[in-house]
Parts: structure tokens; C-alpha cells; sequence
């Protein structure tokens, strides 16, 4: 999803290049932020100062920055231009002066080359591997380099104190999503910082998941993700310094961040849209010269040669645009070249920038004449993917030598696999896992493995299991399985004997058997309607609707003895067709006869009913059952064909006629007062009230009628809420991708609310304990060191905190004016003999404040400007009376200072903090109660 790192974490993973990228990176920082001459190179001033250099069009604009300020979003490589279908890939719009375009070069070179190291790090190898084949195939025209890379390059220049928005526009600094990029490959984010210690860089965040990063120890970070994903940042944010500390920063005044996102266009890589590799050349598909395309920018012009790198990345690249639109252009018209772009190209030579004739380089394959190799590639690497082994190397071809031949190029192999399946004997479902039972080439025992092991997926065994798969068609009905041993393995595919996978086998098969009676494969359905059926899990005959329940199977057919012992029951085909013994009754209830039919080799509790449809394949034994039983058919052809024929004689029976047993004319007579019809007839009712009975128990039970008009009125009241939803949709609809962006954004902000919450019940811990005291301490002894003065107070303490100075005074002298009353109050008592004198050294309370005495006890709302609003005045606590010396009415004074800050500038934020975070939880507001749920609260944290 996203990758980052700083230098440190390269060194620590990959210290084989951690050398090259601090180089690297400390090129990028000098051509970014400036730097001082060095041996061999002049001083360099920083790029974002350089004249003439044009903020994009959606950066802010500059007359809303404050003057000389350098902040916004530049456009250093190329970029899409609108109005022409997809869009036109053009140079940017930017400065053209030699300065400029050296001064650009020197920052696309380093940060194409950091891209080669940083990308292949955090992605896919695999996927990286297809993207860059791509590019070379595409011929992708990135920036700094002529290896595959990114396309385009934007500068953001920030500085400390404001929202990101306010610099390089609403767009780009508020939370967006790159449309534009394409998806497939990534975006490369490079952070550089320049900012004084205790400054925090900013974050960055990613709206998936939530996911943000806010590296403060690192001068340069590198980030990789998708530009499509919504994505945004803030501007970076200094502390503030004492005045005598300004001069140190000084160097750092000015942009202190700049952020380098370097993307892929998905115009630029997929050409969807147009190249604007050259001028009109009035030639091909330039037959009419527009003034728009003259005057556009384009890749051949001497400015655009800093967004290649080089001259030597400007020459190949459009050696190879040219080559393979000329290439192109002949295969269109049906024209053969004899000769190789490798040949072509190596005609071509362009003036270097030495000034010496140089040959262009051919590119890394051909696709005319390496499109077998290629394909042999990219078909290796799709059957990898679908076998699971998506990291594999994906080497591009080498160029082939213009003087020797293509190699004749062998079929595509498999590759070398250890586990080969040469027959599967059945799947089986074990604690919710599938295991399969196979015999491997070469051995003879039978294996168990997991669908989980990757070798089952390799294309040399895939096709096997899918064949097996393929012919285990379970039954759509009830499977005889459903009724076997609870513990027992339920085996889910069909046929226990072993399915030889070499050979398909054959569509029909006949049963094993010396006898030739009929056989049948068909089942029973509850509906009673005719429904072929396929074959099923154990090998068993298919029962649907069996005339008894036993609770298990016998041992001698259930699915694991038929694997371990074969003779236990009849071996049948794959088709598992099943030879009908006899049929021993008839039930003539229903629209139609059914016969119960008794398999060969299994037992009564496996018989079947079965229709006349169903029995043309045992139309022997049942012509035997009716003739031995006296029953006969009106029609048997136009029965087979509609079943409807076999009804009551009478023109119009009613229902409940219709569902009697019907006689026939082979039947006894049935006229009153013959005892045998009567006998018959009762026999006949009783064998459909039984029929009906069990019927109706197991299918028409209180409990299913109750539960099935439960889920009819649910499902009537989810249509009705479907239905008012739909009636909404039309109107709702546009806002619904607001709604998806804003529930992110209130994912990451209550993330940091969280984060700002614990670090305020911190710092409410660290001041309560340490803080608070040490600094009333401090004020109250530096109050102490000096004179007062009747005007203002304490000189020292006005020198030091001018904040606090007229505070603290005016506690100072509430405290020794309660303590000089009570002493006054007093009357003088005798000293007794030894005892050490009182200390009378505290203050006076006529010279030691400008108000009088009575009106110390009030406060006001302000406190002195510490506070902006004035509306009534406070009660100071009561003093200590009675303090005898001057350190107890100091004491006394820190302690009321400490009150005074918690009662009216800290407990009341927290009270509220306290209340919007925990509303739905009633708490007391008393002081004591806030303070103390605060600091506990911030000692868990701690």
C-alpha cells in the first residue's frame, strides 16, 4: 500500500547502497537549498530562487503570498496538456534561461537515480519487474535518466506557520486524489527539511487506513504509494524562540521544507493520448500545420534537454520514438525492413556534449524480431502468478547481434516439479479444510494433502483436479452421505475408486456384474417431477427420499470401507450406474404409480421409489412385479409420455377423489357387500394415510409453516425499505463520494484527537507534578530576594516574567496583609523566661501593594492580562493568619498562585475536553474531582 524510508532505515536494511543515496541525497539537498562553493564547483543559490521560475496552475497565487515569498508548486519536468482529446504530453511551462535549465537538470538527475534504488525496495519484485518492461517496451519518456522511471516531477516549496493549502493551492494541499497518475505504478515522495531543532516536519498522511508518517529525526524522507489513493499533508511548524535565539536562525528563515512528488502520468505511460515528441513535420499523420501546434511545446527544443538529464538521455530517447514510429508506420503499410532497429540505430550519431560525434544506443530488445522470446516470457511469468509464485525474476532480453541469426526458439516447458499426481482417489472435507487423497507418480501408497500446498496448483497437476472437480457433480438433492456416522470424514467428490487422470473416462460404463438385469441411474425427487441425475459422493445408490432412517450406514458401504475394502461392495463405473434386484411394491396414491425398487447388493433401507420414466431401463422386473401382482397399466407408451392419463373413469372426479387409490378391471369386485373389495379398499387407505402421514410430518411441520411466514413478512418489510431507499437514490446520489472522502477524513482526525488528548492528559500530569509547583516556587523566591515598590511591586520578578509579576504581588501582599491582621488582633502576652523572640520580618501591608487593604481579597478576572476578558472580580482563597516569619507567608503565597492557575486557567479547558470526549458518560464537575480524574488519567499515559 505504502512504503518509507529515511536514510538510516536504508543503511539498516540495504547497506550495500547506502553509500550511493547519501551521495545522492546530499546532491539533491545542495541543488535544493543552495550551498557554499566547494572544490571544483561554484556556490550555488537555492532552485526555488531562481528567476523567472513559473508556479503551476493550480498553485496559489503569488500575490496572495507575502512579498518575497518563494512558496507554492512548480512543475520541473512534463506535464499534460489539456484540449486535445486525452491530453498532449508536453514540457512544462518553466523558466528557459541556461541558468534555469542547469539548475533543473541538477535536481531531475539525482532524483532519477534515487528512484532506482528507493522504488525496487518497497514494491513488488514482480511487479516492478512488469512495469519496467513495459516502459522499455513503450518506449515511457521519463525524466533525469533514460532507464524507466517516473514522468512528470512537482517542486512544493512550504514554509513554517501556515496551513499546507495556503502554499501550493486548496487542490494540492487539502486531502486529494491524483486522477491523473496511473494506477499501476507508483509515486515517489521526496521530503527534504531544513528546520530548527524541536520543529516538527509535518505529516503526511494517506486516507486508506488511516495511515500517516511524521519522521522528526530525519532531514530526508522518501515515500512510495499509489497517487490515486487520497492522500494529503501539512506544513511543517517551528517552536517559539527567546529573541536572543533569532539570529541563530537566521540561515533557516524562508522555505523550509520542500517536497519533490515525482508520478507517473497515465498518459505518458499507457499513450491514450497524444506525444508531443516534436514540430509538425508536415509529414504522415502531420499533413495540416495548425498554429496551436506550432507554437506548442515539445521534447526536440534545446530548453527541453534539462528535463532528459542529458543530452545523452535526449539523444536515445527520441532515437528510439523515431525508430519505432518509422518501424510502425511500415508494418501499417505492409513494407518489410531487412534489416533490425538495432541496425537502424546504430547508423544514427548525434554531436555529444564535448563536442565529439557519438552513436546512438540501440534499445534493450526488439519486439519485431524477439516477439517469440518476449511471449515465452510473459507466458512463464502469467503461469507463475496462477501457480502462487508471484516473486520471480524477470529478466529483460538481451539485444540480439545484427550478425548473428534468431535462435530457433523450443516450446515452452513446464518446470521441474517434485510432486507429480497420477491418480486422485477422492476430496474430503476435514474441521473445515478440503484434503485430498492421491497417489503420486512413482509411489504406491496413497497421500493425503491440503488444497493449501502450491504444487497442487502447478499447471502439471492443476488440469487433474479440475477434471476430477469436473465429473464430481454432486447430487442438487439430499446425498445418502447426509446420513452417515457423526465424526465420520464426509467425502465430497464422487467415486471411491481411484480416476485414472491420463484419460478422460468413458461417458458410459457398464456395472461389474455376471447377472444382466436392467439397471437405472435415476432418483426420486420430493416433488415427484423426473430429474436426471448425476452421480454422487460415496458410491451409493442416489436415495432422495429413503422409506427408513436408520441412523448410520452399515459399515460395509460407507464411504472409507469402500476405499479399504473393495469387495465389500460391488465396484461400478464412474458414472456409478446401479442394477435394480427387484421391486417389492407399488404405491398408486399420487398423480402416478410409483414401485419401491431394492437395489442389488444393498439392503431394504436403501430402496427407492421410482417412476415408469425412471424404470425403462428395468422394464423386465417391472412387467414381472405387475403380472405377479395383478396389476396393469391402461397405456404404458402413452403413460411413459403423460403421466396425466393414468386417472379415475369417472368424466369429472372431484379432488379428493383424485387423491383415492384408483381400481382397475383386474381388481376384485367392489360392490356392496363384497367383503374382499372392502378388505382391499381399507388396505389401500391405510398404506395412503401412512404415506400422507409421513409426508406431512417431516416436509409440512408447525415449525416450517411458522418459520416460513416469518422470512415472508421479513423479506416483505426489507422490500419496503429497498423500495424508500431506491425512491432516495436519484437524489442522494451526487453526495455519496463526499460522504466516502469525509468518513476517511473523520477517521484520521479522530486518530489525532485521540493522539492531541493523551498528550494534554501529559502535559496536565507533568505540570501538576512538576511544573506548576516549581515555577510558583520560582516567582515567589525571586519576589522574595528583592524590595517592593509601591507602584509596581517587585522589579525582579517585573524583569523576569512581566506576565506574572503584578499576580504574584498581589498574592504576596494578600497573604502578609491576613497574617499582620491577626496579629494586630492579638493581645500582647508575657514572654516566658527562655523562649525563643517571634519573627517579625514580614512585610508590611500599608507600603506593599497601591490598593487598600480591605480589597486584596478580590482578584481581577484578568489576572493582570494573563486573561483577555474583564467582567467581574475573584475571591482569593483565604490566607494562613498567623504565619510568623516570612518564608511560611511565601509558602502560603506559592500554594494560592498554584490554586489561582488550576481554578481559572486549566480546569475549566479540561472540564470541557473531559465533557465532549465522554458524553455519554455523566461525571462530577467539582475541581478537585476534574483535577484528579486528570492527573491520573495523564500518570496512566506516563
Amino acid at each position: 500500500m505504502a512504503c518509507a524510508h529515511t536514510l538510516d532505515s536504508i543503511r539498516q536494511a540495504y547497506p550495500d547502497v547506502a553509500n550511493d543515496l547519501d551521495n545522492l541525497s546530499a546532491q539533491l539537498r545542495d541543488a535544493t537549498f543552495g550551498c557554499e562553493a566547494k572544490p571544483g564547483r561554484p556556490a550555488m543559490k537555492p532552485i526555488y530562487t531562481i528567476e523567472g521560475l513559473k508556479r503551476n496552475d493550480r498553485s496559489v497565487d503569488a500575490r496572495n503570498l507575502p512579498p518575497g515569498s518563494f512558496d507554492g508548486s512548480y512543475n520541473l519536468a512534463s506535464t499534460k496538456g489539456e484540449g486535445e482529446g486525452a491530453g498532449v504530453v508536453m514540457p512544462a511551462v518553466q523558466a528557459s534561461t541556461p541558468e534555469a535549465a542547469e539548475r533543473i537538470g541538477e535536481v531531475l538527475r539525482p532524483l532519477h537515480a534515487i528512484q532506482r534504488y528507493i522504488i525496487p525496495r518497497s514494491v513488488s519484485k514482480f511487479k516492478h519487474a512488469v512495469t519496467e518492461a513495459h516502459s522499455e517496451l513503450n518506449n515511457v519518456v521519463s525524466f533525469g535518466g533514460l532507464l524507466p522511471g517516473c514522468t512528470s516531477c512537482q517542486m512544493n516549496v512550504s514554509s513554517s506557520g501556515f496551513d499546507l493549502a495556503h502554499f501550493i493551492g486548496s487542490h494540492q494541499g487539502s486531502w486529494h486524489t491524483d486522477i491523473g497518475d496511473d494506477w499501476t505504478r507508483w509515486t515517489m515522495v521526496t521530503m527534504l527539511l531544513q528546520l530548527p531543532e524541536g520543529s516538527h516536519p509535518g505529516a503526511f498522511c494517506l486516507g486508506r487506513c488511516g495511515l500517516y508518517v511524521r519522521e522528526a529525526d530525519a532531514w530526508i524522507v522518501f515515500l512510495v504509494f499509489r497517487g490515486n489513493d487520497l492522500h494529503s499533508g501539512f506544513a511543517p511548524t517551528t517552536p517559539p524562540v527567546a529573541v536572543d535565539d533569532v539570529n541563530k536562525l537566521v540561515n533557516a528563515a524562508g522555505p523550509n521544507r520542500v517536497v519533490y512528488v515525482s508520478y507517473p502520468s497515465r498518459v505518458a505511460t499507457t499513450r491514450v493520448g497524444s506525444m508531443s515528441m516534436s514540430a509538425p513535420t508536415k509529414f504522415w499523420n502531420f499533413g495540416s500545420t495548425s498554429v496551436a501546434k506550432t507554437e506548442q511545446r515539445h521534447f526536440t527544443d534545446s530548453s527541453s534537454t534539462q528535463i532528459f538529464g542529458s543530452l545523452y538521455t535526449k539523444a536515445n530517447r527520441l532515437a528510439r520514438e523515431a525508430a519505432q514510429s518509422f518501424a510502425k508506420a511500415l508494418t501499417h503499410s505492409g513494407i518489410k525492413l531487412d534489416i533490425t532497429l538495432a541496425d537502424l540505430m546504430k547508423q544514427m550519431t548525434y554531436e555529444g556534449d564535448d563536442g565529439q560525434i557519438k552513436t546512438i544506443e540501440p534499445p534493450p530488445f526488439d519486439i519485431a524480431h524477439q516477439a517469440k522470446e518476449m511471449d515465452h516470457e510473459f507466458r512463464q511469468a502469467q503461469a507463475q502468478i496462477k501457480a502462487g509464485e508471484t516473486e520471480i525474476p524477470f529478466t529483460v532480453l538481451k539485444p540480439v547481434p545484427a550478425s548473428v541469426a534468431l535462435p530457433h526458439v523450443p516450446p515452452p516447458c513446464e518446470p521441474h516439479l517434485d510432486h507429480v499426481v497420477d491418480s486422485i482417489v477422492k476430496r474430503k472435507v476435514v474441521e473445515g479444510k478440503t484434503v485430498w487423497l492421491v497417489q503420486l507418480d512413482g509411489k504406491d501408497e496413497i497421500t493425503e494433502v491440503e488444497n493449501s500446498a502450491p504444487w497442487i496448483h502447478h499447471p502439471s497437476n492443476g488440469p487433474k483436479f479440475a477434471q476430477f472437480l469436473a465429473q464430481s457433480k454432486t447430487l442438487e438433492s439430499n446425498p445418502i452421505s447426509n446420513h452417515t456416522v457423526a465424526g465420520e470424514d464426509v467425502t465430497m467428490a464422487d467415486s471411491v475408486e481411484p480416476m485414472d487422470t491420463q484419460a478422460t473416462p468413458p461417458k458410459c460404463a457398464v456395472p461389474a456384474s455376471s447377472a444382466q438385469a436392467p439397471v437405472t441411474s435415476s432418483s426420486r425427487l420430493i416433488s415427484e417431477s423426473v430429474v436426471p441425475t448425476t452421480s454422487n459422493e460415496d458410491g451409493l445408490p442416489p436415495s432422495i427420499e429413503p422409506v427408513s432412517e436408520p441412523s448410520s450406514l452399515p459399515e460395509s458401504v460407507t464411504p472409507a470401507s469402500s476405499v479399504e475394502n473393495p469387495d465389500a461392495a460391488p465396484q461400478h463405473a464412474d458414472e456409478n450406474s446401479f442394477e435394480v434386484e427387484s421391486i417389492v411394491d407399488i404405491d398408486k396414491t399420487g398423480m402416478e404409480p410409483l414401485w419401491r425398487v431394492r437395489w442389488k447388493g444393498y439392503g431394504p433401507e436403501h430402496d427407492q421409489w421410482k417412476s415408469y420414466a425412471q424404470l425403462q431401463d428395468a422394464l423386465e422386473c417391472l412387467e414381472e412385479f405387475n403380472k405377479t401382482n395383478n396389476y396393469l397399466l391402461p397405456n404404458l407408451i402413452s403413460f411413459s409420455r403423460s403421466p396425466s392419463l393414468f386417472s379415475s373413469a369417472s368424466p369429472s372426479p372431484s379432488i379428493k377423489r383424485k387423491q383415492l387409490p384408483e381400481s382397475d378391471e383386474n381388481d376384485v369386485s367392489d360392490a356392496p357387500g363384497s367383503s374382499a373389495a372392502v378388505a382391499l379398499q381399507l388396505e389401500r387407505l391405510e398404506k395412503s394415510s401412512l404415506h400422507l402421514s409421513y409426508r406431512r410430518k417431516r416436509y409440512f411441520a408447525p415449525t416450517t409453516t411458522t418459520s416460513m411466514v416469518e422470512m415472508l413478512f421479513a423479506q416483505n418489510e426489507l422490500q419496503s425499505q429497498f423500495n424508500d431507499y431506491m425512491s432516495f437514490v436519484p437524489r442522494f446520489s451526487s453526495h455519496l463520494p463526499d460522504l466516502i472522502v469525509n468518513e476517511t477524513k473523520t477517521t484520521i482526525l479522530d486518530r489525532s484527537l485521540r493522539w492531541d488528548s493523551a498528550r494534554s492528559y501529559l502535559l496536565l500530569y507533568s505540570w501538576y507534578q512538576e511544573t506548576a509547583p516549581k515555577l510558583a516556587n520560582t516567582l515567589v523566591e525571586l519576589h522574595k530576594s528583592r524590595h517592593w515598590t509601591e507602584e509596581g511591586g517587585c522589579p525582579v520578578v517585573q524583569g523576569c516574567h512581566p506576565a506574572f509579576a503584578p499576580l504574584v504581588h498581589h498574592i504576596v501582599s494578600y497573604v502578609a496583609c491576613q497574617s499582620w491582621s491577626k496579629h494586630q488582633s492579638k493581645k500582647a502576652k508575657r514572654r516566658q523566661p527562655g523562649a525563643a523572640p517571634r519573627d517579625r520580618s514580614f512585610p508590611h501591608p500599608k507600603c506593599s501593594f497601591p490598593i487598600p487593604n480591605e480589597q486584596l481579597r478580590s482578584l481581577s478576572y484578568d489576572l493582570y492580562g494573563v486573561r483577555k476578558t474583564k467582567r467581574f472580580m475573584l475571591n482569593l482563597l483565604k490566607g494562613h493568619k498567623g504565619l510568623q516569619n516570612v518564608d511560611a507567608i511565601y509558602e502560603c503565597s506559592a500554594i494560592i498562585l498554584q490554586a489561582v492557575w488550576s481554578s481559572e486557567l486549566i480546569l475549566p479547558p479540561v472540564l470541557k475536553m473531559e465533557q465532549a470526549l465522554l458524553q455519554p458518560t455523566r461525571r462530577k464537575s467539582d475541581p478537585n474531582l476534574v483535577k484528579s480524574r486528570a492527573v491520573g488519567r495523564g500518570a496512566v499515559h506516563d
